[in-house]
């Protein structure tokens, strides 16, 4: 019987993992030099041409959005937009654009002695076309969101310094601009939906503080990706675009590590369905703005190193969120996060594999459900966002005794009978009418599960919370009560029609 360490006993990822084995070519997989500076996914680089390929698959989106060869050709666009946090992805690819789009002298003095000497060589830059005017860099400032947190909006500014105003604009949101405060907010109580709330409490936040630290991480992430999609919207409408050109791109640095923790936390807290229509994959679109995330195939150790390598080097900063410094069991995404970046430390190949897998998930729903979003984080939505929930869900124990008779099942806790497993689910557009009032008609399954079930969750019940609703919430509550208004007018009898029948 072998011993063990006991303080290690209960860590399963405690043991050593196995060496990882080198290739046994012994040098660089594209220049066959024996000077090696980095491992990744299996295969050796030098240095500069591990810089090479990164600049190659960071710049095949750009490549593939606005390619040279084009009939009829592209023209200029006024801007590219590029959502910055001010972390080490975002901070990496603003500077792989920047240098492609806005070459300095010196690179051009290179790329003309290259080709003097045979041309371009693999993982350079494609035709000398100038693609866009400027390169807008949005940044949602999370100041007073976070509890300790401080304001980033200067920080990223002083970064930003070093390249041209005629080149680049700076255009920061603070994360409150995405709440109105003349709109209505939800009540939403810990176990029934109820009707919204008077406008005084409008200025309301989805970050209760009842709330669990998952919830809090979930809605503060999508929220954050749908203001800079709004906000590129906005921008796009009061700037002119020339006839024939490409809908507003937005270039997103989404890592692999960070794309496997959005598909496994995404999944673990109900947005499975949606999952398909965007976020985890390299190009989508939404609200008319083409969505660009470059980096799905590169590791965080990647970008860290490109970070040092660069001249000069790329520099960052943390923003922190609900669950810095807390345990890995504080939260879903927390969880997540930890368990990712082991496997990445220990088995790179599992991260790659997810984040690839992600990557290929389709939407399950029928096209014309893309258009239904969810009125918090504008992802596709289900009619009735509990519906799916109380359809599976056990509303009352089995009895105890084999010769008790069957007792009908108590309702369930959201108003919607138990059905037997063996049943089909009905269509919730056939069992219940859609009410711009009524949360689960307004919000997704994942944020309506994750702004109800965490209160009842912490034993806190039959406490209502107003939660605001973004603008583009409010948009959407607005059509809806035009499209009802609109029905019910047509069922209305008028006075000249009333007279005619008596």
């Amino acid at each position: 019987m072998s011993c063990s360490n006991p303080a290690a006993s209960d860590d399963p990822g405690s043991a050593a993992p196995p060496p990882r084995r080198l290739p046994k070519a012994r040098q660089c997989i594209r220049c066959r030099s024996p000077s090696l500076s980095i491992l990744a996914r299996h295969t050796l680089y030098c240095k500069p041409c591990f810089q090479r390929a990164f600049a190659a698959k960071a710049l095949k989106p750009l490549k593939q959005a606005f390619p040279s060869d084009a009939r009829p050709p592209i023209p200029i666009v006024p801007a590219l937009y590029v959502g910055v946090s001010g972390g080490q992805s975002s901070m990496v690819l603003l500077r792989s654009l920047m240098d492609s789009l806005f070459p300095s002298k010196e690179a051009e003095a290179e790329e003309r002695e290259k080709g003097a000497k045979g041309g371009k060589s693999r993982g350079e830059r494609w035709e000398k076309k100038k693609v866009a005017e400027r390169v807008v860099v949005v940044h949602v400032d999370w100041e007073d969101i976070v509890p300790g947190g401080q304001s980033t909006t200067e920080t990223l500014r002083a970064l930003l310094s070093a390249y041209p105003s005629s080149q680049l604009t700076y255009l920061p949101v603070p994360f409150r601009s995405a709440f109105s405060t003349s709109a209505t907010a939800l009540s939403l109580p810990s176990l029934t939906p109820t009707t919204t709330s008077s406008s005084s409490s409008a200025s309301a936040s989805p970050f209760h503080p009842s709330l669990p630290p998952s919830t809090l991480e979930h809605t503060l992430h999508h929220l954050t990706q749908t203001l800079l999609h709004h906000t590129v919207r906005t921008h796009a409408e009061s700037v002119e675009w020339p006839e024939g050109s490409p809908p507003p791109t937005l270039f997103l640095g989404t890592s692999s590590t960070r794309t496997a923790v959005l598909t496994l936390a995404g999944v673990a807290q109900g947005r499975g369905w949606s999952l398909g229509a965007g976020e985890v994959k390299s190009e989508y679109e939404r609200d008319g703005i083409r969505t660009l995330q470059p980096l799905l195939t590169t590791s965080l150790k990647e970008l860290v190193l490109l970070s040092r390598w660069s001249s000069p080097p790329i520099h960052s900063f943390t923003i922190p969120t609900f669950s810095t410094f807390a345990s890995p069991k504080s939260s879903i995404e927390r969880l997540t996060e930890e368990l990712i970046v082991s496997l990445e430390r220990n088995f790179p190949s599992t991260v790659s594999t997810v984040s690839r897998t992600g990557n290929k998930i389709a939407f399950r729903g029928a096209p014309e459900e893309l258009q239904r979003t969810c009125a918090m984080c504008r992802s596709p939505a289900h009619p009735l966002a509990n519906h799916w929930k109380s359809s599976i869900s056990i509303s009352s124990p089995p009895s105890s005794s084999p010769s008790a008779p069957p007792t009908p099942a108590a309702p369930a806790m959201n108003h919607y009978p138990s059905l037997p497993s063996s049943a089909p689910s009905p269509s919730p557009t056939h069992t219940q009418s859609e009410d711009p009032d009524d949360p689960r008609s307004l919000l997704c399954y994942a944020c309506y599960t994750g702004l109800t079930d965490g209160r009842a969750r912490r034993g806190v019940e039959n406490e209502e919370a107003n939660v605001g609703l973004p603008v583009w919430g409010e948009e959407r509550r607005r059509v809806m009560r035009e499209r009802m208004r609109g029905v019910v007018e047509e069922c209305l009898i008028g006075d000249e029609e009333g007279e005619e029948g008596a």
